[in-house]
């Protein structure tokens, strides 16, 4: 047994101090701090009651340790209109610290400093499923909807991490930024590529690893063992985020995008014999033209005539044979020896526009969702598309109501109309001109929104709808059924309303943004069972699902404790805050944690008795630790006397 314990796995060591599962923003961070890098107040906070605090504090890592429930800052922070009230404290305190004013004053100046202390430094391991670091921002979501020329919501001042700024990341691509503060907002694909350099550019690369899928996590004595790759921790740290699982598509739904699928690769089989026939041709053309010598020859252009040029951008060959004899007796009644010029096929470009003047209008994009990843397929939709929208409008408050107009006008826009949609499918008395009139008032609203669209005739919205029935199995047939039937290149839906109309729509594709969900499936049943039943008082979630969440399903237990389990943490959007600015409270909190715990023993004798030795005390010490954690309800960091007594063992750090 000690001889396996020896063996790396992946190239990993065996044994860690903490483990931390997902590579995103937040993960990032908190390995940056665990590298070493501890944040310290500089002053001039404007807040007297926050200056206060902070100045009194060794480092902010103590921060968190301040918001103890009835502590005069915590009331401080809940009571006052200049902090956000939605966000948890730790995180708007932290947040408010590195970017004070900065919501409203452009020339803020950061109260923090980061300084790099290598001694307070932990041994820790970064592990995300992502290709590369980013966690989200450099994945692709399964049904495609993924745009990456869209811009961020946030600016890129709140995306960027410490240690390395969007301006030094643009000046090393030898671009510029479009605001040298950073007050400006940058596609997904520019924020994928700074989370993927930042582990290089700030030294922790030697602990960010990659496409490696963590599962089988598991307790082994006091310790966590990380199944997949067989290393083993005393802390653990969910960092996996709420965006990892796309909600799948209804049984209605599915049929339909597999009734496209399959009509779509119809036609490109169509298209490719169609394409074969048309090279045919062309190799007939070019026989005629190598019928002469053309040692000297005189190109001689074929007259491109409406007798002789396809509706698609291509001659004929048949009508294209009498210019040809026509240019050759000309040419050699001067005696000079010719061959026609080659027939060139049309640009990619120029065959795009030829088919799609031949082709009649495009049908329906039908969309699916009521957030931010529905309203971007929306927004970049070919603004001459149709679009038919399904979204659910419920007891949550939707996403995009709190998108400001002036910085964000393309979602502000959309949002008016999902709520016009939305009272209208509620009965409010409503006169379809007054109907068409709010409409047209929203094309002028959104003027410097996007593409130039004429909402009044492509937008068509449905609140709490849902697509009814079974679709036909042969595409490209009329088929008898009561719900959906297929023509040609469309598939024809019906749409039960939420006042109960039915309503029948024909759709070309599909565009489905349900929302996406956390997985915790990756911790064993018993890990899972203890993080719920600590967290929600039940061993999984509403639904039956043991492995999904959501952005809510913690946030009771963050609110009380990022500590979810006996030294296990939760961070970034697990804890129901999901913008990057937002991730650093609960970062600062694990780390302050994790730093100031005991440190465990290591043995001294030889490398596999050592680790063995090691192995046996660790457990001992965290087995201990466990139950007084478990007996007290809320474990506070305190050292405690080893129960076996002190062990001749040196840190694991040394």
């Amino acid at each position: 047994m000690a001889a396996a314990l020896d063996v790396p796995v992946l190239g990993l060591p065996r044994l860690v101090d903490t483990v931390i599962v997902g590579n995103g923003p937040s993960a990032l961070l908190l390995s940056y701090i665990l590298h070493g890098h501890i944040p310290h107040y500089k002053g001039q906070h404007f807040d007297p009651v926050i200056h206060g605090v902070a100045a009194s504090l060794d480092d902010l890592l103590e921060a968190p340790e301040q918001l103890a429930p009835g502590s005069d800052l915590l009331n401080h922070l809940r009571s006052s209109s200049a902090y956000p009230q939605g966000e948890l404290p730790v995180n708007a305190l932290i947040d408010t610290l590195i970017r004070p004013k900065g919501d409203w004053d452009a020339d803020y100046e950061s109260c923090v400093e980061w300084r790099y202390e290598p001694r307070r430094a932990v041994k820790h391991l970064v592990l995300g499923e992502a290709a590369s670091p980013g966690g989200q921002w450099a994945q692709r979501d399964s049904f495609g909807t993924t745009k990456w020329d869209v811009e961020a919501l946030s600016n890129a001042e709140q995306l960027q991490l410490p240690g390395y700024t969007f301006a030094e990341h643009f000046a090393k691509q030898d671009r510029e930024l479009p605001d040298p503060d950073g007050r400006c907002r940058l596609s997904r694909r520019d924020v994928a590529d700074y989370y993927a350099a930042y582990p290089e550019a700030v030294g922790i690369a030697d602990c960010v690893h990659t496409s490696i899928k963590a599962h089988c996590i598991t307790r082994q004595g006091g310790l966590f063992s990380i199944g997949v790759v067989g290393v083993l921790c005393r802390h653990l740290v969910l960092a996996s985020g709420v965006w990892s699982i796309n909600v799948g598509l209804s049984t209605e739904l599915s049929k339909v995008a597999e009734m496209l699928r399959a009509q779509e690769s119809q036609q490109s089989c169509s298209a490719d014999a169609s394409e074969g026939s048309l090279r045919k041709r062309m190799r007939v053309l070019s026989d005629l033209t190598n019928v002469v010598d053309s040692s000297d020859t005189k190109m001689v252009p074929i007259p491109r005539t409406a007798s002789n040029v396809l509706s698609n951008g291509l001659p004929d060959a048949a009508s294209t044979m009498e210019p040809l004899k026509r240019s050759a007796s000309i040419a050699l009644s001067e005696g000079v020896p010719f061959a026609a010029l080659p027939v060139r096929r049309p640009s990619a470009a120029r065959r795009r526009a030829t088919s799609i003047a031949a082709e009649p209008e495009e049908a329906a994009l039908l969309v699916i969702g009521s957030g931010f990843t529905a309203a971007d397929v929306i927004n970049t939709a070919p603004p001459g598309r149709s679009i038919v929208h399904i979204f659910n409008w419920g007891d949550r408050e939707n996403t995009l109501k709190t998108c400001d107009n002036d910085e964000y006008p393309e979602y502000a826009r959309l949002y008016r109309l999902m709520k016009l949609e939305y009272d209208c499918s509620q009965h409010t008395p409503m006169t379809p001109s007054y109907y068409k009139r709010c409409k047209v008032r929203e094309n002028a609203k959104g003027a410097s929104a996007g593409p130039s669209r004429d909402w009044s005739v492509t937008y068509e919205g449905f609140a709490n709808a849902k697509v009814l029935g079974e679709q036909c199995s042969v595409p490209g047939h009329i088929h008898d059924s009561d719900e959906t039937k297929v023509n040609g290149k469309a598939v024809r839906i019906r749409i039960s309303t939420a006042s109960g109309l039915i309503v029948e729509r024909v759709i070309g594709a599909i565009e489905f943004a349900g929302g996406r969900r956390g997985s915790v499936g990756y911790l064993s049943a018993s890990l899972r069972r203890e993080l719920f039943m600590q967290a929600i008082g039940k061993p999984f979630p509403d639904g039956g699902d043991a492995t999904t969440i959501d952005r809510y399903t913690l946030r009771a237990q963050a609110r009380r404790d990022l500590q979810i389990m006996p030294f296990a943490f939760i961070v970034g959007s697990l804890t129901g805050d999901t913008l990057v600015r937002f991730a650093l409270g609960s970062c600062f909190n694990a780390a302050h944690k994790i730093m100031n715990r005991p440190p465990p023993p290591t043995g001294i004798h030889d490398l596999r008795d050592g680790i063995s030795l090691c192995l046996r005390c660790m457990q001992e010490r965290a087995e201990y630790e466990t139950k007084v954690w478990r007996r007290s309800g809320c474990w506070t960091g305190a050292a405690l006397p080893h129960p076996l007594g002190e062990s001749p063992c040196v840190s694991l750090s040394a």
